[in-house]
C-alpha cells in the first residue's frame, strides 16, 4: 500500500524514538495535544497556539500505534 502525502510528511529521521529509543526506524510527529481539540474553546483558554503546535513528540510508528 503506498503512504499518502500527509504520511509521508510526517514521517522524518531524527536520533530516536522517545518513548522506546530506537533508532533505527523513521519517526513520526505526535501531537501531545491532539488536533482535534484545537478548535474547542476550551482548549485554546488552556494552551496558547504555540504550545498546541509546537507540543509534539517524535515516536516510532510501533510506539505511535499504541
Amino acid at each position: 500500500m503506498s503512504k499518502t502525502n500527509s504520511e509521508q510528511k510526517e514521517e522524518t529521521v531524527e536520533e530516536s524514538c522517545q518513548l522506546c529509543g530506537r533508532t533505527n526506524l523513521p519517526l513520526t510527529r505526535h501531537h501531545l495535544i491532539p488536533r482535534s481539540r484545537h478548535n474547542k474553546a476550551r482548549t485554546q483558554r488552556r494552551f496558547s497556539r504555540t504550545e498546541m503546535s509546537g507540543d509534539i513528540a517524535m515516536l516510532c510508528r510501533p510506539c505511535h500505534s499504541q
